[in-house]
C-alpha cells in the first residue's frame, strides 16, 4: 500500500511540475523576441492540447492494456519530452516537446486516479486520491522553486543585454532539465506496481458499457460538469501566467517570481489541509466552500485591475493577496474533490472511458483559456478575464449545491447503485 501511494504521489508530482514549469521559463522565452504573444500562448497551451489528445485514448488504453501499462507509458512520454524541449532552438520543436509533455500528463490524469479508486477501500479512497493532488501541488512548488533559482542566477549575469540574453537562454533550459529526475523515478516505479484488482480482462462484466446510455447519463454528465468548471475558474492559466500577471500588477521581476512561489506554497499547504478534511467533512462541503471562496477572490482581483490603469507596488501586493486567497479556496475544495468526483461518480462499466472523456473536457477548457489568455488581456484587459472566471466559479457553486450527492464513506458499488 505504501509503495502504491508513493508511486501515485510521484505521478502527482510529475503532473504538477508539468503544469507549473512554464511560468518560470515564460519570461525568458518572451525576452528572446523570437516568439510573439500568440506563439507564447500556444507554447503554454500545448501541454494542455497534448493532454487533450492523450485523453482521447486513455480510457480505451486502460481497458485494453490495463492500468499499470498506461502509467508506464505516461512516464515514458514525459521523460521523452524533456530533452526535446530543453534542446529546442525554434518554435516548432518547443511546441512538439510541450505536446509530448502534455500527452504524458493526460495519461497520468486518467490512470492514477482510476488506479487509486479501484485499489483503495472506502475509508482510504478520499485521503489516497487527495494525496495525488497534494503531490501535484508539491510539483507546482518544485517548479516555482526551480524558476526562482534560475531567475535569480540569470539576474546576476550583468548589465550587458547580450550577457543577460545568454543567461536567460541557459536558465529556461535548465528549468526543464531538472524535471527529468522525477519523471524517471515515476516511470521506473510504475513498472513495479501490481495491476488494479478491478481490471480483470477476462470477466464479461468488465467490458465497457455504452458511455451515453440513460443509466450512466447523470453521473457522467455531473462529473463532466465538475471537471469543466474546475478549469473554467482559470486555475491553470493563473498558475502558468502567475509571474506575468504579477509583473503586470506592479511587482518587480524577482518579487513576481517570489510571488509565484508563494502562490504555489499556499496551494500546497491548503491541499494538505484538504487531505485532513476530506474524510471528515466530505466532498460536497469542501466543494461548496472552495468554489464560493474562489468566486469572491477572483471578483476582487478583477476589481483591482479595473480600478488601477497604472498599477504600482501596493497594487501588485493586493493582486497577489487575491491570487493567494483564490488558490487557498481552490486547493481546499475543487483542487482535491474534483479528482474524487472524477473517479467516484463513474459507474464501473464506463469508468475508464468516462473518466477519459471528462478529463478530455477538462483539458479542452483549460487549453482554450490558456491559448486565448494573452490575446484576450491585450484586447480586453485583465479585469475582464478575472470577472469571467469569477462567474464560472459561481456557476460551479450552484452545480454542486443542486446536483452533487455526498460520496464519503461509500463503496464505488454503493455510489453506482444510488444513481
Amino acid at each position: 500500500m505504501r509503495y502504491l501511494l508513493a508511486i501515485a504521489g510521484l505521478g502527482g508530482l510529475v503532473y504538477g511540475i508539468d503544469t507549473g514549469i512554464i511560468a518560470g521559463a515564460l519570461p525568458f522565452l518572451a525576452a528572446t523576441g523570437k516568439l510573439g504573444p500568440r506563439q507564447l500562448s500556444l507554447v503554454v497551451a500545448a501541454v494542455l492540447a497534448g493532454s487533450v489528445l492523450s485523453s482521447l485514448f486513455a480510457g480505451a488504453l486502460a481497458d485494453l492494456l490495463g492500468r499499470r501499462p498506461v502509467l508506464v507509458l505516461a512516464g515514458a512520454l514525459f521523460c521523452l519530452s524533456i530533452p526535446v524541449i530543453a534542446l529546442a532552438h525554434g518554435y516548432a520543436p518547443l511546441l512538439l516537446g510541450r505536446l509530448l509533455q502534455g500527452a504524458g500528463c493526460g495519461l497520468i490524469g486518467v490512470a492514477v486516479p482510476l488506479y487509486l479508486a479501484e485499489s483503495l477501500g472506502p475509508g482510504q479512497r478520499g485521503a489516497g486520491t487527495a494525496l495525488f493532488q497534494l503531490c501535484l501541488t508539491a510539483g507546482l512548488v518544485a517548479a516555482a522553486l526551480a524558476g526562482l533559482y534560475f531567475t535569480t542566477g540569470a539576474e546576476r549575469a550583468g548589465a550587458l543585454p547580450a550577457l543577460r540574453l545568454q543567461a536567460g537562454d541557459r536558465a529556461w533550459r535548465a528549468i526543464f532539465w531538472v524535471c527529468l529526475a522525477p519523471g524517471l523515478l515515476f516511470t521506473l516505479g510504475a513498472l513495479g506496481l501490481p495491476e488494479s484488482p478491478r481490471w480483470p480482462p477476462v470477466r464479461p462484466a468488465a467490458a465497457p458499457g455504452p458511455l451515453f446510455s440513460r443509466r450512466h447519463a447523470l453521473p457522467f454528465l455531473l462529473a463532466c460538469a465538475i471537471l469543466a468548471c474546475n478549469q473554467a475558474t482559470g486555475v491553470n492559466s493563473i498558475l502558468a501566467y502567475s509571474v506575468t500577471i504579477l509583473l503586470r500588477a506592479g511587482l518587480p521581476g524577482p518579487v513576481a517570481n517570489g510571488g509565484d512561489l508563494a502562490l504555489k506554497a499556499v496551494n500546497l499547504a491548503m491541499t494538505a489541509v484538504a487531505v485532513l478534511l476530506v474524510e471528515r467533512r466530505g466532498r460536497r462541503f469542501l466543494l461548496l466552500a472552495g468554489s464560493a471562496g474562489a468566486a469572491a477572490a477572483l471578483a476582487m482581483a478583477g476589481g483591482l485591475f479595473l480600478g488601477a490603469p497604472v498599477p504600482g507596488l501596493l497594487h501588485g501586493w493586493l493582486v497577489a493577496g487575491c491570487l493567494g486567497a483564490f488558490m487557498a479556496a481552490f486547493a481546499v475544495g475543487p483542487g482535491v474533490c474534483a479528482w474524487l468526483a472524477l473517479s467516484e461518480l463513474m459507474p464501473a462499466r464506463i469508468r475508464a472511458n468516462g473518466m477519459a472523456a471528462a478529463l478530455l473536457l477538462n483539458q479542452l477548457v483549460a487549453a482554450a483559456i490558456a491559448a486565448v489568455f494573452l490575446p484576450a488581456v491585450a484586447a480586453h484587459g485583465y479585469a475582464a478575464m478575472f470577472f469571467a472566471w469569477a462567474g464560472c466559479a459561481a456557476a460551479y457553486f450552484l452545480i454542486v449545491l443542486l446536483l452533487l450527492p455526498e460520496t464519503r464513506g461509500r463503496t464505488l458499488e454503493q455510489i453506482e447503485a444510488e444513481f
